[in-house]
């Protein structure tokens, strides 16, 4: 995990975003790439012009700017490597566009506030982005790389690809707990077996279904004081989406600590 790309774009959750970028980069001596996105506004009114929106681009522009300028200095003295990149367009988009080569990809759990226009980015990114997504609320201060990790297991190929994905930072972890809901698919042995191959010991708890899994994981994420949740996502697939992404969704949108999803 060396290459970690941090959405930049001047909102209430650009803070958290950045610190936790920051947190993780500076704990895996990675290189942070700031991806600073002029926002294209999505248009819903047939009536507005090229013109309209070429003047809202531009403001967007000119509001980025103004980001770099402040942010910069900051970055100079943080003592993390980064390489600042501009792009404009819709932000879901240029994300997709720029993750190829990037290890993690930060971004936050919400779409700004008051910005609906810009859409439901997180769970836009976790469709489609094959890449392991830090999704960052906006009230986190910054992320806990050395307490309490836990790990949410149904027994996916998702579930695995999150775990894997998330081994450079359970090594930091002080403790490492995996949750299971109900029934799932393999023996969470495997994965306790997984990660004691990797160095990391992690115990299992398994927790009864009949309440939704996010309230299970969340609760229990609470419980253990949890500074991190991994976690695989919605597959690519109609079906799967159907019937899982409600708890992806539902935990991009309760969730108070940061979510490393993969799919």
């Amino acid at each position: 995990m060396k290459n970690i790309m941090v959405l930049m774009h001047s909102d209430d959750g650009q803070e958290s975003r950045l610190q936790c970028a920051l947190d993780v980069a500076r704990a895996v001596e990675g290189h942070l790439n700031c991806l600073d996105v002029a926002a294209t506004p999505i248009v819903y009114d047939d009536y507005v012009t090229n013109y309209t929106q070429a003047i809202l681009l531009e403001d967007a522009v000119a509001a980025e700017r103004e980001n770099r300028l402040k942010l910069e200095p900051r970055l100079k003295v943080e003592g993390v490597p980064y390489t600042w990149l501009e792009t404009s367009g819709p932000i879901a988009d240029c994300i997709v566009d720029r993750a190829g080569l990037n290890d993690l990809v930060v971004v936050g759990t919400h779409a700004p506030k008051g910005e609906p226009k810009y859409g439901d980015v997180a769970a836009n990114i976790v469709r489609r982005v094959r890449r392991p997504i830090l999704a960052v609320p906006r009230t986190a201060e910054r992320i806990d790389l050395f307490g309490t990790a836990l790990i949410a297991w149904d027994g996916s190929n998702a579930a695995d690809a999150a775990l894997r994905a998330a081994m450079p930072l359970l090594r930091l972890a002080g403790k490492a707990v995996i949750v299971t809901v109900g029934q799932v698919e393999r023996d969470p042995a495997d994965a306790a077996s997984y990660c004691s191959r990797h160095g990391v010991r992690a115990e299992v708890r398994s927790a009864p279904g009949g309440e939704p899994v996010s309230d299970v994981l969340l609760d229990q994420a609470r419980k253990f004081g949890a500074g991190l949740i991994v976690m695989g996502a919605f597959g690519h697939s109609p079906l799967r989406e159907a019937i899982f992404g409600g708890v992806t969704r539902r935990m991009l949108e309760r969730s108070g600590v940061p979510l490393l999803i993969a799919s």
